[in-house]
């Protein structure tokens, strides 16, 4: 991971939604909460792990491809949050933090798609940086 990743603002809202939707998943109750915990965790590890691989990629076609991946990945968050508060294993306060982040994310992408689909190039300025 370079440090020009890290200055991203995509990367940096999708880490700290990533590390919210953990910690608001370890405090669930380990036998009620489990398989959910795992789920929300995996997919947030995902989001991240598909955007830290999008800014690896010299391939507007390939870094597309990848940010839409970590796009389906939040939203797989947000649907588990939303059965976490179903389940009132979260409070509506707290899932709708969690959500504001991940949709926050997702605007970033959104922005970063746009910009290459409309013949960005790949070594302007990114967008939030």
């Amino acid at each position: 991971m370079t440090e020009k990743l890290m200055e991203v603002k995509l990367y940096q809202l999708a880490v700290e939604a990533q590390q919210a939707t953990e910690a608001a998943a370890g405090q669930f109750p380990p036998f009620e909460g489990l398989a959910l915990s795992i789920q929300l965790k995996k997919a947030a590890k995902a989001a991240v792990a598909h955007v830290t691989e999008a800014f690896g990629r010299h391939n507007a076609g390939d870094r597309i491809r990848l940010l839409r991946l970590a796009q389906e990945s939040s939203e797989q968050v947000v649907k588990g949050l939303g059965a976490a508060l179903k389940s009132k294993l979260i409070k509506q306060p707290e899932y709708d933090a969690l959500k504001e982040q991940w949709a926050a994310a997702n605007g970033e992408i959104e922005e970063h798609v746009g910009f290459l689909e409309a013949g960005g190039e790949m070594d302007a300025p990114l967008p939030g940086t």
